[in-house]
């Protein structure tokens, strides 16, 4: 199997850089295990719908765990190519007391979901598939981009799995326009 390869590009990762016709693709990005919903990428992800939020939520509701902590629901959103992955790899907020909320070994378990659900549907369906997401897990969860970016390759890149990472911002005169990324 060949590696996948992985790309950073100026965007909006809720606007996907992809050809509809023929490319699916997964966002994956960190949720917390205290239920909130309200700050960070998913505020543009509610833009683009508002099952991703219903999917986590759910997730609350349909099972009652000790920890939330590794467990990936996944909200694929009408009538698009997009599905979103929520995943639950932060203990509770951000915090002076609490400055990396992110668990690194909840990240890769819930990593190894999203791998595996993008494997067992390329098996069903020969289209390609590929995960576009934000920089996940630093920011608001405290998590170093250097470290997950070394567990993309280790769980998504080694299956052949290709990654666009969006950087964002609000100012497009600054960088251009990033057209469709050269994969």
């Amino acid at each position: 199997m060949a590696k996948g390869k992985i790309i950073e590009v100026w965007g909006d990762a809720t606007k996907p850089q992809v050809d509809t016709a023929t490319e699916k693709v997964y966002i994956p990005h960190v949720c917390n295990d205290i239920k909130a919903w309200g700050a960070g990428f998913v505020l543009a992800l509610s833009k683009l719908s508002g099952f991703p939020e219903y999917m986590y939520q759910r997730t609350f509701m349909r099972f009652k765990l000790d920890s939330y902590l590794g467990i990936t629901s996944f909200a694929p959103i009408p009538d698009t190519h997009i599905t979103v992955c929520n995943m639950i790899a932060q203990h509770n907020t951000k915090t002076i007391n609490n400055l990396r909320p992110l668990n690194y070994q909840a990240l890769a378990i819930c990593m190894e979901a999203v791998a595996k659900e993008i494997e067992d549907v390329e098996k069903c369906y020969s289209r390609p598939y590929r995960i576009h997401c934000p920089k996940f897990g630093g920011d608001l969860a405290g998590g170093c981009w250097d470290f997950i970016l070394h567990l993309i390759e280790d769980i998504w890149l080694s299956k052949g799995i290709d990654v666009v990472v969006y950087e964002w911002t609000n100012d497009e005169s600054k960088w251009g326009s990033t057209g469709k990324y050269p994969l």
